[in-house]
């Protein structure tokens, strides 16, 4: 069976309550397809929280959270600010859905971000 991105994130969608444990348990080559990654309600003051939504949408509903830095990285440059990040730092990645911070998050962990996250604010 051949997963793409595309069925990742549509599987993704559908999954009550952010549930990633059937995706994570798909596999290829004997490695799974995502690493797991933690969700976050209450963010340590040392996390720093990357919001990757469109500017538009975080303009119109900004994130606000006092205890913590917040950047705004739109998930279509991420990919190009991984070398600006440094990899003992604690991020969390923030997104609507959860599905882009999920992807992003990912990302970051097979890139050697060993504390990757995604907020997920009450």
């Amino acid at each position: 069976m051949r997963i793409n991105a595309v069925s990742i994130i549509f599987f993704c969608s559908i999954l009550p309550n952010g549930d990633d444990k059937a995706i994570i348990s798909q596999q290829r080559n004997g490695k799974p397809l995502m690493q797991p990654i933690k969700n976050v309600t209450t963010p340590k003051p040392e996390d720093i929280i990357i919001d990757v939504r469109h500017p538009d949408d975080a303009e119109k509903s900004p994130l606000i959270w006092t205890n913590n830095q917040i950047i705004s990285v739109p998930f279509f440059n991420i990919s190009q600010c991984f070398k600006d990040l440094d990899k003992q730092q604690s991020y969390l990645l923030f997104c609507d859905k959860g599905i882009m911070s999920r992807l992003h998050a990912d990302t970051l962990s097979k890139q050697g971000f060993e504390k990757v996250g995604v907020f997920t604010p009450n």
